[in-house]
């Protein structure tokens, strides 16, 4: 596995959609600014500057909101070529990906700016209007058309589960979609406020993931482009017994979450909150500088300390802990399920166990919002 560091530059927190599900707060997103061009690559040359430091072998940078696309073509033709120009020629690989939803009227001249695009869909959450999602599907389908690599990401939320993953994924494959990812919904922001209406017990995510994991191994064999993860991801730690951050908490092998006027925190979830705790400012010194902070430091030995409660689980090794917004939702004497998802990764091992093996030996990609 490459030793990969996941930089998420928020160049805006701004966006034209108001998911209830989000984990962006709406005064947030209402209170954003714009990011210059300059800051964008000042960012970019602290991306190389660091990745020389720390001698990780990839970097993999999220240009992320928010709604990245609100900035418009000009920002992207301006500072992306360039920014791509910097990142070359050192000691180590990089991918730029955008996150977007899709629904700019410019989005295949700049999604040509990237080397991959992620996108979301979820039901009711996302599009409460069918011609949103109308809009979004023309532009999903223009991009591969176009030959530009497109991922889908749906947060498992109540809604989500009710649909079905039978439903969803034959909905999107149905589509040509092949690169399909789950992420475990995370209350903050606006899926805090809505918190009653969309977050699933743990258990009933870890069903959904199952039934996820028997359509995609149903398939996989069959199609060399189809990829779902975390079926796939998570046989992969299991095969290899290191953890990948489908579950695990990013800021363990290494994660930044940069502002739009470059305050930092160390995941994306923390900058979402009217309250947020940031570590620093790269912008006014470095990304070095704010990573090697004692501030930031502390916050990644947090991540990595593993809840009381996980300590003798045999899992551990798996999913170190999950997501450390998610424990404070958790309570061991009722929840049938951890954070952790347990029942989902004593699943997937009984597959291996079964003699499943994963696909491949490089992880592909990261999780996305």
């Amino acid at each position: 596995m490459r030793k990969t560091f996941l930089y998420q530059i928020n160049v805006t927190r701004d966006c034209n959609l108001r998911c209830t599900h989000c984990y962006i707060s709406s005064d947030v997103k209402k209170a954003s600014g714009k990011m210059e061009g300059n800051s964008f690559l000042k960012i970019v040359d602290g991306i190389a500057e660091h990745m020389e430091k720390i001698g990780y072998e990839h970097a993999e940078i999220h240009v992320i909101g928010g709604e990245p696309t609100m900035l418009g073509l000009p920002f992207f033709e301006e500072n992306l070529p360039e920014a791509r120009r910097r990142l070359e020629g050192h000691d180590f690989s990089f991918e730029l990906i955008m996150v977007s939803n899709l629904l700019n009227k410019d989005i295949v001249d700049i999604s040509r700016h990237f080397d991959r695009i992620n996108t979301s869909w979820e039901p009711i959450t996302r599009f409460p209007k069918k011609k949103l999602e109308e809009f979004w599907q023309n532009n999903v389908t223009t991009l591969q058309d176009a030959g530009i690599d497109v991922g889908i990401t749906t947060a498992v939320t109540k809604q989500v589960i009710e649909m079905g993953a039978d439903a969803i994924l034959e909905h999107h494959y149905s589509k040509g979609i092949k690169q399909i990812h789950f992420g475990f919904f995370i209350p903050s922001g606006d899926g805090l406020t809505n918190i009653n209406d969309i977050f699933p017990p743990f258990i009933e995510t870890s069903r959904f993931m199952m039934q996820v994991a028997d359509w995609y191994f149903a398939r996989r064999d069959a199609d060399p482009d189809l990829w779902v993860n975390p079926p796939e991801s998570m046989l992969a730690a299991i095969e290899s017994g290191e953890p990948l951050d489908d579950i695990v908490c990013p800021i363990i092998a290494g994660s930044m979450d940069i502002d739009w006027d470059g305050k930092t925190a160390t995941c994306l979830e923390a900058g979402g909150e009217t309250d947020a705790q940031w570590l620093g400012n790269v912008l006014k010194t470095s990304i070095s500088d704010v990573a090697s902070s004692p501030e930031f430091r502390k916050e990644v030995r947090k991540a990595m300390r593993p809840n009381e409660h996980c300590m003798t689980c045999d899992e551990y090794i798996v999913c170190k802990s999950g997501c450390g917004v998610n424990f404070k939702f958790w309570d061991p004497e009722k929840d049938e399920d951890c954070p952790g998802f347990k029942a989902f990764i004593k699943d997937m091992r009984s597959r291996h166990q079964g003699g499943l093996r994963p696909r491949y030996t490089e992880y592909r990609g990261k999780v996305a919002f």
